[in-house]
């Protein structure tokens, strides 16, 4: 078990705390009864146009220890309108980025139903691993082209592709270099 865990370590870019990272772009969560805040960050790579980044969730403050499930939409409808107010049923589903649950003052990413053996288990991963860019020369519907998408967490128990009821979501704006 620990040895999978250092691989998901590794994998996530090495990023162990929430200290000191370079931030590209933020997606700052609210909710409608303010009990979801804080921001999830895209950290930097190497250039601008690098896709392979970590998504990281240690500034998000959740209400309680529950995992949420945590998903990254666009706007079909309207490119131009990337905002927590659209209709759902304009949103298509680009990814599902796992879940994010509190681990003591932090908030990790959490790969969940993990099978190591016989056991199933989840995996405290910190950050994620996602195929992300800032390269504006990307269509707005290009999955990887991240400024103005949505992310939208909600509880585990939603299954389908529409957002349905959100616990909190943000859009992804670039921050300043």
């Amino acid at each position: 078990m620990k040895t999978l865990l250092l691989v998901a370590s590794v994998s996530a870019a090495c990023v162990t705390s929430a200290n000191d990272y370079p931030v590209v772009a933020v997606a700052e969560l609210q909710s409608p009864d303010s009990t979801i805040t804080g921001r999830l960050e895209l950290l930097g790579g190497i250039a601008d146009d690098v896709t392979a980044r970590t998504l990281a969730a240690y500034r998000v403050r959740l209400p309680d220890a529950a995992p949420r499930r945590v998903r990254l939409y666009y706007n079909v409808d309207n490119l131009g309108t990337h905002t927590c107010d659209s209709n759902p049923e304009e949103l298509q589903l680009i990814s599902d980025l796992q879940t994010i649950q509190r681990a003591g003052d932090e908030t990790h990413f959490v790969i969940a139903n993990v099978r190591v053996g016989d056991h199933v288990s989840d995996i405290d991963v910190e950050t994620l691993p996602v195929n992300l860019s800032l390269d504006s020369k990307l269509d707005a519907r290009s999955e990887t082209y991240v400024i103005g998408k949505i992310v939208v967490v909600s509880g585990l128990d939603r299954d389908d592709e529409r957002p349905g009821d959100r616990l909190a979501c943000g859009s992804f704006v670039a921050t300043e270099p």
